[in-house]
């Protein structure tokens, strides 16, 4: 974003600055009175609510509202005031909560559970118990929410990874109320620069490894191509040192990013002359301070309604917006790459169908068919209707597995419907084979499978290796007789 700062209507050279018929903002070249104009975006306005602030307000205000958040990892705000809530502060480590909270709760409800003919003390009461409980959820959020990015120990580095971890946490199942759009403000300091040059590099520095790991992370989530990154600042510096550094200037050059941004680009113009002359310098008031030709308004706009806001409520976040000519205002496709298209709505789910009617208990039927002297035969066969067989079988074999001690043979299912016999059981060096009406010693009962034979069965259904007997020997058939031989030759 070239050439970008304070203004409160186009400002075209030196002699329309120097005419008086221009609005200025007030007390330009001051640190606190530009970084306000650059938090407001109303440069002119001593009513302090913040660009983001009036965005989140129209949001939650619309016809279709939006659950917004608001968190500033750099203590008071001002661009995040004037919302529907106020912002959350978190610190570049965490959250620090209140510890005696826990303590002095029932001593803090009974101090705020009045209510007070005090609109002040009805504002601090809520405040403060409103506060206190955002505290304690979100030092819970965010410690279930996780990096997996690597951020570096410096204090901007520190509050990305806040932020990262925000986003992260909202993303997942740790945030309760699932905001649909959250904005941050972070900060870097260190660059009036009027004694001297020294700390700009390593501060520039901080800010790209911070960027760095935040955009590998939101990249790594895949939540890139929902993040946008504004930087501002309150003035640029002069073009010409004072002897040691640089002094206040306006205008200056700033980024935006995001996934979906149209990147590799320059928005606004640079001036065609930076040297400081009587003609041909349109734009140099002296020493380099440069007039913005873009103003703050100019990226809010798109990014306003990147957010969602209605074209009709651009006015309501950007009070100047009138002054400029729209030309000079990017909007939200000139900033960034159209959406996906969405995906077909895909057709109706079929209604179920209606519940089937309950099945009768298995278990006395069980008990009755399998485990009181009779074999599993073709149990489908055996069940009255509306029984299920499948389940009925599952519930033989566990019923006689827990009643296996008293006596009750352990069935084992067969092929469903294809075998007569359940078991075979070996008993006084006998085969037999459990059928209807037969009848055995229940107390030394054996179970035999696969021609082996073994007492009943442990809880997970498996013999014991040593309790295996082998089933008798089976006879061989005799030989085929051997074919009668040839008669001889006559």
């Amino acid at each position: 974003l070239a050439n970008i700062g304070s203004l409160v209507e186009p400002i075209a050279d030196i002699a329309d600055y120097r005419s008086g018929g221009k609005r200025l903002p007030p007390n330009l070249f001051s640190h606190s009175d530009q970084q306000e104009a650059a938090q407001t975006v109303h440069a002119q306005s001593a009513l302090k609510s913040g660009v983001l602030g009036r965005i989140f307000n129209v949001l939650a205000d619309a016809a279709n509202a939006f659950q917004t958040e608001a968190f500033s990892v750099r203590g008071n705000a001002l661009v995040l005031e004037g919302g529907p809530n106020p912002p959350i502060t978190v610190s570049a480590t965490g959250v620090s909560e209140f510890n005696a909270y826990r303590v002095l709760r029932d001593d803090v409800d009974a101090l705020t559970g009045r209510t007070s003919s005090s609109v002040f003390g009805e504002t601090w009461a809520s405040e403060l118990t409103r506060t206190l409980a955002n505290a304690a959820e979100i030092a819970t959020q965010l410690a279930a929410s996780q990096v997996q990015t690597p951020f570096g120990n410096s204090d901007i580095e520190r509050q990305m990874e806040q932020v990262a971890k925000v986003i992260n946490a909202a993303r997942g199942l740790y945030w309760s109320g699932k905001p649909e759009r959250q904005a941050f403000f972070v900060e870097r300091g260190g660059f009036d620069t009027h004694g001297g040059t020294r700390g700009t590099q390593s501060g520039l520095a901080d800010i790209d490894n911070a960027l760095s790991s935040f955009v590998d992370e939101m990249v790594l989530t895949g939540a890139w191509d929902d993040v946008v990154i504004v930087s501002a600042s309150d003035f640029a510096r002069t073009l010409t040192d004072n002897g040691q550094g640089t002094d206040h200037g306006w205008g200056g050059n700033m980024i935006l990013a995001g996934g979906t941004v149209k990147g590799g680009r320059i928005l606004g113009k640079y001036p065609d002359r930076m040297a400081e002359c009587d003609v041909g310098c349109p734009l140099n008031l002296g020493r380099g301070r440069l007039i913005p030709t873009t103003p703050w308004e100019a990226v809010w706009h798109g990014v306003a309604e990147w957010f969602g806001v209605p074209t009709g409520r651009l006015n309501e976040i950007l009070p100047n917006r009138p002054n400029f000519p729209p030309g000079l205002l990017f909007t939200r496709d000139e900033l960034f790459r159209p959406a996906p298209p969405a995906p077909p709505t895909p057709p109706p789910t079929p209604p179920k169908p209606p519940p089937a009617a309950a099945r009768p208990p298995c278990d006395r039927l069980i008990e009755g068919l399998f485990c009181d002297g009779r074999s599993y035969t073709q149990l489908g066969a055996q069940l009255p209707d509306g029984y299920d067989a499948d389940a009925c079988g599952a519930l033989c074999s566990a019923f006689s597995d827990a009643n296996r001690r008293d006596g009750c043979c352990r069935f084992t299912p067969y092929i469903m419907g294809l075998a007569r016999r359940g078991c075979d059981f070996y008993h006084d060096a006998k085969w037999r084979s459990g059928g209807e009406g037969n009848e055995w010693d229940r107390e030394n009962l054996m179970e035999g499978a696969s021609g082996m034979c073994c007492p009943k069965r442990s809880a997970t259904g498996e013999c014991d290796p040593d309790e295996m007997k082998p089933a008798p020997p089976t006879p061989s058939p005799p030989p085929p007789p051997s074919p009668d031989p040839p008669p001889p030759d006559p």
